[in-house]
Order: structure tokens, then sequence, then C-alpha cells
């Protein structure tokens, strides 16, 4: 994994923060904007599961996993229930990280790993934070 992948990486961590700091100051499209953003990574995610079960000797599931992550985020965005978007939008994101785990630790560079965990980590803090504001906050 080069500087790039990196830098992309943390980078796709800015809108999670900024958006998550946003919806909590008031700002409303804020919070539809982080939804999305979350929704679009989820999706991103998906595909790069289905992408290493073409391409790598990994169960039959993980190409159903991929399109049910793809598909729950669209369900998600038609959903207008603020705690439990983010309640599941979290949980998503801790079942991707357990998936990658167990699954890509045989065919993903240790550095990638790591990565996806800091990556998933924030991101989780950041929609539980939300969730938590909307159920006790408001």
């Amino acid at each position: 994994m080069n500087n790039t992948h990196l830098s992309l990486g943390y980078a796709g961590l800015i809108p999670f923060v900024g958006l998550s700091i946003a919806t909590i100051m008031g700002y409303p499209q804020a919070n539809f904007a982080l939804l999305s953003y979350a929704m679009l990574i989820a999706s991103f995610l998906g595909g790069t599961l289905w992408l290493s079960s073409v391409e790598n000797k990994l169960p039959g599931h993980t190409a159903i996993v991929s399109n049910i992550l793809m598909l729950a985020a669209w369900v998600i965005l038609l959903l207008h229930n603020q705690t439990g978007i983010y309640y599941f939008a979290a949980a998503l994101y801790a079942v991707l990280i357990v998936y990658e785990r167990r699954f890509f630790k045989t065919i993903h560079a240790p550095e990638y790993l790591q990565l996806r965990t800091i990556l998933s980590v924030v991101v989780t803090v950041c929609m539980l934070t939300v969730a938590v504001y909307f159920h006790v906050g408001n």
C-alpha cells in the first residue's frame, strides 16, 4: 500500500468528522449529507468485498454480503428515522470490520487491515456520536 492509498483513506474521514460536527451544531443539510456519504462509503466497501470474492478464494457468501451492504445502504437512505439510521450505519461498519478481520487477513497486507480498522473505528464513533445526539440531545 502506498502513500496515495493512505492519504485517500484518511481524507475520506474528513466528511465524517466535519459533517458529524455540523450536524450536532444544527446545520440541517449536514445530517442528510453525512448519512448519504456514509451510505456511499458502505456501497464502496461492498464493492471491495465483491472484488475480493472474485479474485480470491473466499467463502461463497462473501459476494452475497457485498450485495447486502449495498442494498442496506440504499434502504437506510430511504428511512427517515434519525436514531435508528445512525445505529444501523454504525452496525454496518462494525460488521464489516469483523468480516474483514476474519476473511481478509490471509489475502491483504497487514497495513491494509490496520488502515481499515482505524477508518472503521473513526467512522463508527462519528455515526454513534450523532445517533446519541439525536437520541439524548434533541
